[in-house]
C-alpha cells in the first residue's frame, strides 16, 4: 500500500525541514510527499526544494492556496496512494514507525472496502 502524505505550508521556514525529515526518516518507504505552498517568501521554498531535489517522493504540486483546506485539496489531487494524510508543515511525526503502524492497521482490516483510506 502506498501513502500519500498531502503538507501545507506557508511561510514555515523554522519548521518545515524538521517536518519533512520526520516523514523522510520513516521506516515504511512507499510514500509520497505532496507539498502544497501558498507562495511563501520566508526560505520555506527552498527548503522545500532541497528535500525534492534529494528525494523523487517528495514534490511541491502548489505554489499557491486559498488556505490550509485549499492546498490539502490541492495536494491530494495529485495524489496515487492507496492511503491519504496530512501533516501540517509546523508538526512532525513522533516515531519513525509510524507510517508502518497506519500500514499494519489498514492491513488487520482486509475486509474493509472503501477504496481510497484516509487517516
Amino acid at each position: 500500500m502506498k501513502i500519500s502524505i498531502a503538507v501545507p505550508s506557508y511561510n514555515y521556514a523554522r519548521f518545515i525541514a524538521a517536518c519533512l525529515d520526520s516523514i523522510r526518516q520513516q521506516t515504511y518507504q512507499e510514500f509520497e510527499v505532496l507539498i502544497a505552498d501558498g507562495g511563501s517568501n520566508d526560505g520555506s521554498l527552498d527548503i522545500i526544494d532541497q528535500f525534492c531535489a534529494t528525494d523523487t517522493r517528495f514534490r511541491l504540486v502548489s505554489s499557491s492556496d486559498e488556505g490550509q483546506a485549499d492546498a490539502i485539496h490541492k495536494a491530494f489531487a495529485h495524489a496515487t496512494g492507496d492511503v491519504l494524510c496530512f501533516l501540517n508543515s509546523d508538526d512532525c511525526y513522533l516515531t519513525s514507525d509510524a507510517l508502518t503502524l497506519v500500514i499494519e492497521t489498514f492491513q488487520s482490516y482486509q475486509t474493509l472496502d472503501v477504496g481510497r483510506y484516509a487517516c
